[in-house]
């Protein structure tokens, strides 16, 4: 899956969570650590921590194997 997929995914998920529309600000480290192949029945977790400043962490992993894919910290803008 391209990496401004597995982001928006993560954007969305944030958006959802807090009720509102959010863009990312700026995107301090975002590390592909292995790949995410679309497949039918893919499903990730998504660990958001989000601090009271619009900071967000976020670790992307596979349920199949909990292997991480992708680790992010970004802030956040409305």
């Amino acid at each position: 899956m391209p990496g401004v997929c597995t982001l928006t995914i993560i954007r969305e998920c944030i958006g959802k969570i807090l009720s509102k529309s959010v863009s990312f600000a700026t995107i301090k480290e975002c590390k592909y650590v292995s790949v995410l192949i679309p497949e039918e029945g893919l499903k990730l977790i998504i660990n958001l921590t989000l601090s009271a400043d619009g900071g967000v962490k976020a670790v992307v992993e596979r349920v199949s194997d909990n292997q991480i894919a992708l680790k992010l910290k970004a802030s956040l803008k409305q």
